[in-house]
């Protein structure tokens, strides 16, 4: 401490920690001491004592009114500790003479209280040095925790905390705390809760501001502005920012951990007298204001203290409170790593550049976004969030592929021009349980009509992604981990009305895999697509005329395969006759109908294509199949010759109604003409 500058801030740093210590031990007693008494106090309407009268009395300075109360209080030792309902005389009339007082100086601890945050947050933002803007920070933190409902909540106790040495051994000193007894105070005083909220919400007010101020000097500072924000202002460097944003950011969670069940509820609290506040909205802001200061342009594969901070509070939002707000913060700062357009040139060698992922705007680091669609995805194995929630999230999960697709496109037009880039798209593997959470609580939705009313919109997102993820533009870059995880929950919960389209996109999938799988050779990732599509189509539809068409299909081209290496064609016919075998009590519709090409296989050149093939026929009666199929076709010619002795029948009640009323219609006419007469 070398300057008179430095030795001002080290008191400053000084006095913050002091009040911190006594915020932590007295706040609810301070606050219960500075006020006056109230119409909803119990002792509001008890008539003033001697004392106090003297003290109301004009005849008393404030000089003399101030050393009286403070002689009656401090000097007076004609009270004994007398307990009196848990409270002693001493500290009742002490108590008294404060509220004499405070008719005079009204609420003296709200003027303390908006002087120390105005301390803390210029401190914070225009007085150098690091040590005394985390100072300042830890001491607005504590303003919001103290003045909470839950108060200030203590973390882990570490060595050295509330610790002493006596006799040459570490031994734990437990330190005073009133504020236990002061909250069993405030339960029964209305006005202490609303002072306390009203100090609550000053402090949080003033954490905005510090967030909003810090977010504006990041901005300036990331434009080269160097110009102030305003006269008491002065920029900071870049350094200074990020401690002060890192040591924020670590305070959010405290403030979180003291306020979840109660101010920071998803649902708000109600303070009294006022609507509903919802502090846990405005918080989330805070969070995702700070994860955009405390981010860092170089392209490191972990994340900051600040980042991890933000999303840890992030998570424990969702977490332990199921947070819909959190949860899609969350999405948002993930969403690019949903989707990603990978480019590389005719070398082969991938061009990434890019380091950074642009969100609305702002760039974010990789790690960062990656780690946020890894908690989102992590939210799906979380019981208590709701059906509807995780069908909203991944619906705005499906929708982050379009920027993809858009400048995939655009890609695509200009390839003729520049020649030597291509262009994809790759799907995270984050996406796998999303896409599953989100089918099957669809359907949960779908049990309870009118709570979910986009259920057509949602399932025609998922069919388009699935088209997407099985169809894309180069089908190097497809991955069968999702397709392969994915259909199985399509295909159990798709609602009758999609059955159509999903077929459509099954059938086009089998066909194309198919033609690949001959072109290229490669039965790496094709293969299991094939496989994938054909299994999920038989047990979608199984007497679907398209898949029966589409078996004929494959098996003719297996059939007409005349080259030596058959390899293509022998993997292709076991899992045709392997799936079909497998679900056999659903599939003897297809096996009939496939019967010839069957027979075909079973003579032909391989062995593996003879044996799949017998091995399917061997499984399947074909003579009791025909049998159950001559029955059904004689049982439906005798419905269709008792319907037609029925429609004989009805044709000749109706001819026979046909004449009575012919013949009534006769007698009519001729009482009309009698009637004439």
């Amino acid at each position: 401490r070398d300057s008179k500058g430095k030795q001002w801030i080290a008191t400053q740093v000084l006095i913050f920690r002091g009040i911190e210590r006594i915020f932590k031990q007295f706040f609810r007693r301070l606050l219960l001491e500075s006020i006056s008494p109230g119409e909803d106090d119990e002792n509001a309407n008890v008539a003033p004592t001697n004392d106090e009268a003297d003290l109301n009395s004009n005849d008393y300075s404030d000089e003399e009114r101030s050393e009286d109360i403070e002689s009656r209080v401090v000097g007076d030792d004609s009270f004994s500790d007398t307990q009196l309902d848990g409270i002693s005389i001493r500290e009742v009339h002490s108590r008294n003479c404060h509220e004499a007082e405070d008719k005079l100086y009204h609420l003296w601890i709200e003027e303390a209280w908006e002087k120390i945050l105005s301390t803390t947050l210029t401190s914070c933002l225009s007085v150098p040095g690091n040590e005394i803007k985390v100072a300042a920070v830890d001491l607005l933190v504590l303003c919001v925790q103290v003045s909470s409902i839950s108060g200030a909540v203590e973390s882990a106790v570490s060595v050295g905390t509330n610790m002493q040495v006596v006799d040459g051994a570490l031994r734990s000193v437990r330190e005073a705390n009133d504020n236990e007894d002061a909250g069993q105070l405030e339960a029964s005083s209305p006005r202490l809760t609303r002072y306390r909220e009203a100090l609550f919400l000053m402090s949080f007010e003033r954490l905005e501001q510090l967030v909003a101020s810090i977010s504006s000097m990041t901005d300036r500072l990331s434009c080269g502005i160097n110009r102030p924000i305003s006269s008491d202002f002065h920029i900071l460097s870049d350094e200074s920012i990020f401690q002060a944003s890192a040591k924020l950011c670590t305070g959010f969670s405290h403030i979180y951990q003291c306020c979840r069940e109660n101010e920071m509820s998803p649902n708000g609290f109600s303070s009294l007298g006022e609507k509903r506040v919802y502090v846990e909205e405005r918080m989330i802001v805070l969070v995702e204001s700070m994860i955009m200061v405390v981010y860092s342009d170089s392209p490191s594969r972990f994340l900051s203290q600040g980042q991890r901070s933000c999303l840890d509070l992030l998570w424990a939002m969702v977490e332990q409170s199921s947070s819909t707000r959190a949860l899609k913060s969350l999405v948002n700062l993930g969403k690019s790593s949903f989707c990603v357009m990978k480019t590389e040139n005719i070398l082969g060698n991938d061009d990434d550049s890019n380091n950074n992922e642009i969100m609305e705007g702002i760039p974010l680091s990789k790690s960062l976004a990656k780690e946020a669609a890894r908690l989102v995805t992590s939210a799906f194995e979380i019981n208590d969030i709701s059906s509807k929630d995780k069908v909203e999230t991944m619906e705005s999960v499906i929708d982050s592929f379009e920027p993809s697709f858009a400048e995939l496109a655009q890609i695509q037009e200009d390839e003729h021009e520049k020649g030597d880039i291509s262009a994809t798209i790759v799907y995270s593997d984050y996406i796998v349980p999303i896409l599953c959470g989100g089918i099957e609580a669809l359907s949960l939705l779908e049990s309870n009509e009118g709570e979910f009313e986009h259920r057509d919109i949602a399932w025609s997102s998922i069919l388009s992604a699935l088209h997407s993820i099985l169809f894309p533009a180069n089908f190097c870059a497809t991955s069968a981990t999702i397709p392969v995880a994915v259909l199985p929950a399509i295909v159990k919960y798709a609602p009758s009305n999609h059955h159509e389209k999903l077929e459509t996109i099954l059938s086009d999938a089998i066909l194309n895999f198919s033609a690949i799988l001959y072109e290229t050779g490669t039965p790496d990732v094709a293969l299991q697509l094939f496989e994938a599509s054909y299994i999920s189509f038989v047990i979608l539809a199984p007497k679907s005329l398209e898949l029966l068409d589409v078996s004929k299909t494959c098996l003719q081209t297996i059939i007409h395969d005349d080259r030596d290496d058959t390899g293509i064609s022998k993997i292709l016919a076991e899992i045709i006759c392997n799936g079909l075998n497998e679900h056999m009590e659903i599939s003897k519709f297809i096996v009939t109908g496939i019967f010839s090409h069957l027979c075909q296989l079973v003579v032909h050149k391989n062995m593996t294509i003879r044996v799949a093939a017998g091995k399917l026929l061997s499984n399947f009666d074909f003579y009791k199949e025909l049998q159950k199929q001559m029955q059904r076709a004689d049982s439906a010619e005798k419905r269709s010759a008792a319907a037609e002795e029925q429609i004989k029948e009805l044709e000749f009640e109706v001819k026979d109604l046909m004449k009575k009323n012919d013949k009534l219609q006769e007698e009519v006419l001729a009482l009309g003409a009698s009637s004439a007469f």
